[in-house]
């Protein structure tokens, strides 16, 4: 019986797969393994999605890139992050970790995160140069050191500015930039609504997810 030829479009796709492995320096590939975060702190039950395989979180288990974070309906979980930036992820949130890169040092280059549901704050550390995001379905906020809030609801996304400065985006086109006690609301659609400081009510049901 003969045997079959491997198709050789088939060994040479195998063969450019093995070299850009080999390609990457030790130093790479040892930051695509290392954690970029840690859970700081933790109340409720809360859940990470990694390589398809869900586990639950506890206070000091590590976060990687692409993890994909889920917090219960009573929960609020805080990711510290290498360069000092952290990030806490209010109840019923969704939260995935795009990208997070840094030099050899420890310090930051990039970070983005994408909020699916729910609401977080992220607190940015100022002395990393690399910027921050958090995307969202219809926004885009970013910042290199400052203190925001997050929150999705079904066809909209409202940012928050604590301190700092915050560019917001629009999906569709359009932005702004917030101040501290600022914010904007951007629906589906549409650009970022004009900058506005936020009612006492809706500011103090804002920081009470998150745990302020």
């Amino acid at each position: 019986m003969r045997a079959e030829r491997a198709h050789p479009a088939g060994v040479l796709w195998a063969l450019m797969a093995l070299l850009c492995v080999l390609a990457q320096s030790p130093a790479a590939m040892a930051q695509e393994l290392a954690p970029i975060g840690w859970i700081a702190g933790q109340t409720g039950a809360a859940t990470v999605l990694r390589n398809r395989v869900p586990a639950p979180l506890i206070v000091g288990a590590p976060i990687f890139r692409a993890d994909h974070v889920t917090t219960e309906a009573d929960t609020r979980l805080t990711i510290e992050f290498a360069d000092g930036s952290s990030v806490v992820l209010g109840p019923g949130c969704a939260l995935s970790i795009d990208e997070f890169t840094t030099d050899p040092k420890g310090g930051r280059l990039s970070a983005a995160l994408t909020l699916l549901q729910g609401i977080v704050r992220a607190i940015v550390n100022p002395a990393q140069a690399g910027g921050f995001e958090v995307r969202t379905e219809t926004a885009i906020a970013s910042a290199r050191s400052t203190d925001w809030t997050v929150e999705v609801a079904p066809g909209t996304t409202a940012v928050l500015v604590l301190d700092g400065t915050v560019a917001v985006a629009g999906r569709a086109g359009g932005e702004v930039v917030l101040e501290p006690g600022e914010g904007t609301d951007v629906a589906a659609g549409q650009p970022p609504t004009p900058p506005v400081r936020w009612g006492e009510e809706r500011r103090a049901r804002t920081l009470s997810l998150i745990g302020l």
